[in-house]
This record gives C-alpha cells, structure tokens and sequence, in this order.
C-alpha cells in the first residue's frame, strides 16, 4: 500500500510483522508524514483527563449533552469528545458515575464505541499487534480482566461473543504496545509530574519498527499532531525507524524494557555491540584488578578475565539508580561530590554518570556565572555532545539542546575574559564566532520541531540570541576598524 504523495509505503516480514519502508530516497530533514492522533489516553493506572482536549481536571464537569463524559469545563470545545461519541455515550446504559468508580474502562469504552461510528477507524486500530500470546494470563491481563472487562460486561456493554473474542484485552494490548508517551502541553498541566503525560496512538507512527538508533526525528506540538522527519538520509526500500526506548539507557536496560512492554529482543548494531559504539555506556570498572572493563555479556573484564555474576551487576545500577532519585533538589556540590563516587565503580561515560552529568549541565546553567562555572559546562557539554553524536546521529533534539547550553557558556566565558582583559578584541570576536557557529548548528536541528512546543519556543529564541549575537560581532569587528590607525599615503 502506498499513499498518493507518500514516502513510505506498508511491508510484512517475519522479524517486525508489518512496518513501513521509504518507497522513495528521502532526504535528511524531510517532512516523511504529520498526523493526528487516533487515541489519547492517559499513563497506565493514570487519573481520567478531559474527554475533550486531554487536560489534567481541576474540576469535574460533564458533558451537558450525553452526561457521562468528563470535561475540563461545561463549556471545553475542543475536538476529541465529538457529537458521534456523545450521540453513541447516550445510547449505554451507564452514567458519569460509573466513569468516576472505574477509570480504567475509559479509554477501552472510546475504542469500542467505534463499532457504531466509525468501524474503519476500528478496523484500522486491529489490525495493530497486540502480542495476546505474550500477555495472556500476565498480571497485566488478570488486572484487565477484574478492572475493564467485568465492569464493562456487568454494564452490559460487552457479551459473551466480546469475552470469549478477547476484544478488551486485544484494546488494551494494542494501546500498551503502540502508544507514545505524549507531553501534556503546559496550558492542560497541574505540575511537572511525568506522570501526568499522556499516551498517543498515531496509527502511521504506530507501523514504524524500533531501532536503536533511529533513522527518524519525531515531534509532537501543543496540539498533539505528531511530525516525522527523516533524520539522516533514508534509502529507497529501507526500513524507517524509530527507537521505541530511551536513546540514553544502556544496552541492558533498553533490551529489558523492549522484551518486558514490546516483548521481542532487540539485535540491532547497538545492542550487539557491548561497547555501544565505543561509548561504554554500559560499562563498569573491575572491582578485582581495577584496570579492565566488565562489559555485557557475560560481565568478564577485558583485562583479569573475571566473570561477575549478572545479579551483582544489577544490584550496583539498581543502588546508583536509588541515590539518584534520593536528590530532589540536588546542588552543584553535592552532584559533584556524587559523580567521584560513581568514578570508582562505572566507566566516566556510562548511562548512569551521563545522567547526573546533565542534570549539573542544568544546575550550570542557573548558578552565577563564575569562569569556573563556565568552564565546567563547557566541559560537560563538548563530553556529551561526543557521545550523542554516536548514539543518535543526524537530527537530534538532545544534540540541538546540549548546543544551545554550549554556545551560551562559550559566549558568557568570551565576554568575561575579555573584560577581565586576559585577551584582545581579535581572540574576543573568534571566540564569539565559535558560539555563533555552535548556536547556528543547535538551530538547524531546532527548526524541525515543531513552532508550538517547548523546543519550537526554544529555537524562536535561539533565533533572536543569534541575531542579537550576530549584532555584537558585527559593531566589536566595526569598533576595531575604526580604533585602528591608517597610513597617510605618501605624495609623488
């Protein structure tokens, strides 16, 4: 199947079942789709958001129509809640109490009103993997079975036809595979929780296989539409990828957490590499001859040849991971102090030390401006930026962000070196150049999000700091020809 004007079309194999492929060669930055998301429901266990427009309620009101779906307020007029769920809603035999004593039957409840509505949609969202195999008689499935699909029959609203097809649990495998987590934009937020992120289903998006490093640049905008541009360049008949995990976890934790919520093992290049592309992401230091790295797997170091059993090595992350968490409002010096620690134990860029190393980048980045301070982020982001250049190449959100982080210590240290006069103009000026091509390069991956989101706002404003910086350049560079002495030209 190919779409008129697409740059994909839908393939079937025995490794990612079906997945799209370029149908053409695509270019790095092009636009591949933009779309709109088939379902948005909240995390797992989540609280109920606005049928209408996903916000996280202040308040609980209904619909004045059908009285059963939740609103944000009588008068939310957004898109999601439209006048065929609410005809359909009306036609239930249950109420908005129902909703608010059982959550969990909310998102299943939407899906299962397309049979009256919109059976192409429903057709369409089926044809997903849901993994039923992998997942049946799971905790998952018996929690599915007590919280939806009782509730749901004893409302009448599902049959035996419905139980015995395992239609709920097919709903709700599908949204757990397929979804992507969603930033609530701030406007819909009650506080900064991650749990407050939603899940999206896109049903194109949802066809891209998973690759660790991927081949694809995804952004979503305050109004939920999902954009997918080609991140490097894509050859014709390649499959187009998406890293389904945290690009920034190690080997064992994206494999874990793929077989655990996708349930198939990845055996991409990363992940057969136990160096990660030379990155020792997932590396720790030897305990017994301190020279060589234990990497997985098995954990044998690469110098004494001494294998550590694979529950000692969980046993280190799993108490790195707990004091990490333990700083809820970390200082630079406690980090600091923190990241010695790890020095004895885990390679200087393993997954865990890269994490603390951003988190000083922020706190960097709002303490006083000291030469030592600048110096230090500088430090930390020319280290990182090495390692995402590796780990997620072409167009990169965390690149363009660690970018922006680097241009503003370089420029901040150039401006107050030159006033402390430890350099000229001539250094002063090639120093703010070197920030301006830095800040030029976070730019080019910024202008692919999109302009409403957090990273769309950024680069608007990376825009006016690069001609404000570019101003700055322009009148030191003309101030330094004026100051200079000219020659008096001799007569004949």
């Amino acid at each position: 199947m190919v779409e008129p004007n697409s740059f994909f079309r839908v393939a079937k194999n025995e490794i990612f079942g079906r997945f799209i492929i370029a149908s053409k060669n695509i270019q790095q930055g092009q636009l591949i789709f933009k779309e709109n998301p088939a379902v948005l429901c909240p995390q797992v266990g989540g609280p109920i958001i606005c049928f209408n427009c996903c916000a996280q309620l202040r308040k609980l009101f209904f619909c004045p129509d059908c009285r059963v779906a939740v609103l944000c307020n009588p008068n939310c007029k957004s898109q999601f809640h439209n006048a065929q769920e609410c005809t359909a809603l009306k036609t239930l035999p249950l109420n908005h109490d129902d909703i608010l004593s059982n959550p969990e039957i909310v998102t299943p409840l939407r899906c299962l009103l397309w049979r009256q509505f919109d059976k192409n949609l429903l057709e369409n969202f089926l044809q997903l993997e849901a993994h039923l195999n992998f997942r049946r008689e799971s905790q998952i499935w018996r929690r599915n079975r007590v919280n939806i699909e009782d509730v749901l029959f004893k409302l009448k609203i599902l049959d035996e036809n419905d139980l015995r097809d395992d239609v709920v649990q097919k709903i709700c495998g599908i949204l757990d595979i397929n979804t992507f987590d969603v930033r609530q934009p701030q406007r819909n937020r009650l506080g900064f929780n991650q749990s407050e992120n939603l899940r999206g289903l896109y049903l194109k998006a949802a066809l891209m296989a998973h690759d660790c490093v991927a081949n694809t640049h995804l952004a979503v905008d305050d109004d939920f539409v999902l954009y997918v541009h080609a991140a490097v360049d894509i050859p014709e008949g390649s499959p187009i990828y998406f890293n389904y995990t945290d690009v920034l976890q190690g080997n064992d934790e994206r494999k874990r957490r793929l077989l655990n919520a996708k349930h198939f093992e990845c055996q991409c290049l990363r992940c057969r590499d136990c160096t990660e592309f030379d990155t020792e992401m997932s590396s720790l230091k030897c305990p017994r001859c301190h020279k060589g790295l234990l990497r997985p797997k098995p954990w044998q170091c690469s110098s004494c040849q001494r294998i550590f059993q694979d529950s000692l090595i969980k046993m280190t992350i799993t108490e790195c991971q707990r004091r990490i968490e333990e700083f809820e409002s970390p200082t630079i010096e406690a980090l600091e102090k923190f990241l010695k620690k790890l020095s004895f134990t885990f390679h200087h860029q393993h997954y865990l030390v890269l994490e603390v190393e951003q988190n000083l980048v922020r706190l960097y980045s709002q303490a006083s401006p000291s030469g030592k301070n600048l110096n230090r982020k500088i430090e930390l982001c020319n280290k990182l930026l090495e390692i995402f250049r590796k780990i997620e190449p072409g167009i990169s959100r965390i690149q363009a962000i660690a970018m922006y982080e680097l241009h503003s210590a370089v420029a901040n240290l150039a401006q107050k070196c030159y006033n402390n006069k430890e350099f000229g103009t001539e250094e002063f000026v090639k120093r703010l150049l070197a920030a301006e091509t830095i800040l030029k390069n976070s730019i080019k991956y910024l202008l692919y999000e999109p302009v409403k989101s957090p990273e769309g706002r950024l680069a608007q404003n990376a825009l006016s700091e690069l001609k404000m910086l570019r101003l700055s350049i322009n009148n030191i560079q003309l101030g330094e020809k004026q100051t200079k002495p000219t020659k008096n030209k001799r007569k004949k």
